[in-house]
């Protein structure tokens, strides 16, 4: 269980910031660090995310950081959804100009496609 965590937490921190269009490069400045402490916390073998460098991650990401005790069965329904499109957090400011451009017979949705860079990304 400890090494799906370390890796997932990995992964998230690697598909976020590419997500973003950002280089390690430039996260590492945000975090006022060199690149090669982001290239230790992308590394899956790693394990050693501290919650203070998390949530300066998440607010540099302009999402929230969620920690919390599940139970095994939870850890195992949520364990199969590890595609990008549920590890990805949509910024706050897309996802708050995605809900407040709703009409009222409208439900909010998540964007099908958002901006990745230059590039678009498909999260169906």
């Amino acid at each position: 269980m400890d090494a799906a965590i370390e890796q997932g937490v990995a992964w998230q921190i690697r598909l976020n910031r590419e997500f973003r269009g950002m280089s390690q490069r430039e996260l590492a400045k945000l975090l006022g660090t060199q690149q090669s402490a982001v290239s230790r916390l992308e590394d899956p073998s790693y394990g050693n995310h501290s919650l203070e460098t998390l949530a300066k991650i998440a607010k540099i990401f302009d999402c929230a950081l969620s920690v919390k005790f599940v139970s095994y069965s939870q850890l195992a329904y949520e364990s199969e959804r590890l595609g990008e499109a549920e590890q990805c957090a949509m910024p706050f400011e897309t996802e708050w100009s995605d809900i407040d451009g709703y009409q009222e017979n409208e439900s909010p949705r998540r964007p099908d496609a958002v901006l990745h860079g230059r590039h678009s990304i498909d999260l169906r």
